[in-house]
C-alpha cells in the first residue's frame, strides 16, 4: 500500500511530501518555516500499488513555527478515541450517554475543513481521478494509529485494510 498526504490551508489543498509530514508528525522536523501559529489539516490518502485511492483520512493540527504540538497530537488522538465504534463489554458500568460530537477535541477534528464537496473536488483535482472514485474521509488514520500503538507509520499502514474503490 502506497501513502499520499495533502496539506488544507484557507481552505486550500495543497500536495505535501510523505518525508515533510511524517517528520514532522514523528518531530524530527518541521513542516514548514511559517512563523506563528495556526492550523493545519492533514489529508492522508492509502493508495494502491498504482496510486489509486483506498482510504482518506483527515487529522486537523495546530501547528507553531512550523512545528505539530504535542498537544494537538494528543487531542487528535483522543478524539479519534472518542469516534471509535463503543466495545461492548458485559456488567460493565454504565455512565451517562454523551455525544462524542460535543466533545472539544472531536469539534476541532471536524471543523475548520472545506465543505465535504469542495474537499472531495480538489482532492479529485489533485489525484487526477474522476470525484466518485475519492473515498469517504474518516478521522485519524495511520499518523494517529502509529501514536496510540506506538509503532512506525509504516507499520500503522498495514492496520488499514485496503478496500479498492467498486
Amino acid at each position: 500500500m502506497r501513502v499520499r498526504y495533502f496539506l488544507v490551508e484557507a481552505g486550500k489543498l495543497q500536495k505535501a511530501s510523505q518525508a515533510a509530514v511524517e517528520g514532522a508528525w514523528e518531530g524530527t522536523r518541521a513542516l514548514d518555516d511559517l512563523p506563528g501559529s495556526r492550523s493545519v489539516g492533514i489529508i492522508t490518502v492509502l493508495c494502491d500499488d498504482s496510486y489509486g485511492p483506498l482510504q482518506c483520512f483527515q487529522t486537523r493540527m495546530n501547528v507553531v513555527d512550523g512545528r505539530i504540538t504535542e498537544e494537538s497530537i494528543d487531542d487528535a488522538r483522543h478524539a479519534w478515541f472518542l469516534l471509535r465504534p463503543p466495545l461492548d463489554i458485559p456488567d460493565s458500568p454504565s455512565t451517562p450517554a454523551e455525544t462524542p460530537w460535543s466533545h472539544p477535541a472531536v469539534a476541532f477534528q471536524v471543523s475548520g475543513w472545506p465543505d465535504r464537496d469542495d474537499l472531495r473536488r480538489q482532492l479529485a483535482v489533485a489525484l487526477d481521478i474522476p470525484i466518485d472514485h475519492v473515498p469517504e474521509f474518516y478521522i485519524g488514520g495511520p499518523l494517529i494509529a502509529a501514536r496510540q500503538l506506538q509503532i512506525s507509520i509504516r507499520q500503522a499502514i498495514t492496520y488499514f485494510p485496503g478496500q479498492p474503490h467498486d
